[in-house]
């Protein structure tokens, strides 16, 4: 019955009371969204635990060999040229970070523990200015809405009212691009640069 009497669904806000309703517009505008960002960020995370390989778990001496990947990788069914490029392309790049992986799991065997120490180091100090980042875009974007809220009165206001989406957009853009710079510091293998860039 709460939802015979409520404006959610209409697309109406009311700034007025809410007498007839049984439960919170105004909640349900701000609870709204945010279960379905949960719920996205549920389904991304199902997603990314089904997609995990298996030879973390399994350790470094079980490895598939790559001549079972050379002979188990091609689909048969493509008959369409383009579809074939793209298969051939999707192969070569698993041969690739295979490859890579490896070779950089042979760097970090042979290092000494002062090459080790330096390496944990920077990678405290990359993941530190990340996260002074983060707390930084957070609050420029804070900041933003504060001020243009603070200043409605002025004749700018027309374009103080776009200074917090104008921040988001460019913390959108610039954002990524640093973190894959940062991420790039710490020598990881690309699958795990990836992993890390989508999760800062």
């Amino acid at each position: 019955q709460a939802f015979d009497n409520t404006y959610l669904f209409y697309g109406a806000y009311r700034v007025g009371p809410e007498s007839s309703s049984a439960y919170s517009i105004r909640l349900a505008y701000l609870l709204s969204p945010l279960a379905c960002l949960l719920l996205c960020f549920c389904g991304t995370l199902q997603r990314m635990v089904k997609g995990l390989p298996q030879k973390p778990f399994l350790g470094r001496d079980h490895r598939m060999l790559l001549s079972a990947k050379v002979f188990s990788s091609w689909d048969f069914c493509i008959h369409v040229q383009e579809a074939a490029t793209i298969k051939k392309q999707e192969i070569s790049n698993e041969f690739k970070v295979e490859l890579e992986e490896e070779r950089r799991f042979r760097q970090v065997q042979q290092q000494t523990q002062a090459q080790r120490a330096c390496r944990l180091l920077t990678y405290l100090r990359v993941n530190l200015l990340m996260g002074l980042l983060v707390v930084g875009a957070i609050s420029a974007i804070f900041w933003a809405t504060k001020y243009s809220q603070d200043n409605k009165e002025e004749s700018l206001f027309l374009l103080l009212q776009y200074l917090p989406p104008g921040i988001i957009a460019l913390i959108n853009f610039l954002g990524p691009l640093l973190f894959v710079f940062l991420v790039q510091l710490e020598h990881y293998p690309p699958n795990t640069e990836v992993n890390l860039t989508l999760i800062w």
